[in-house]
């Protein structure tokens, strides 16, 4: 992240922070990886830190997970059950 006015690494309550997103997910090899967030089409899904939404194509899911700087942050897939599942 960019730093903000006063050159410290912006925190989850400056509006500097407020304007970057960091998603965390998976993606199809088809998936743009230019000019587009995972999760916004159908070919991703992914967790977004400025609104703390899991993200799948047109769907959102209010998960209240924000993440910011200091925070670690990981993604798993489970594919020994009958549906695939994600987790965090």
């Amino acid at each position: 992240l960019p730093p903000n006015s006063k050159g410290n690494v912006a925190n989850h309550s400056d509006a500097h922070w407020r304007e970057w997103c960091v998603a965390v997910g998976i993606s199809t090899s088809t998936f743009p990886l230019r000019r587009r967030q995972p999760g916004w089409d159908d070919r991703s899904a992914a967790l977004h830190s400025d609104d703390g939404g899991f993200f799948f194509g047109m769907s959102q899911v209010q998960c209240n997970l924000r993440f910011g700087p200091g925070d670690t942050v990981g993604c798993g897939l489970r594919l020994d059950t009958s549906v695939p599942v994600m987790f965090y």
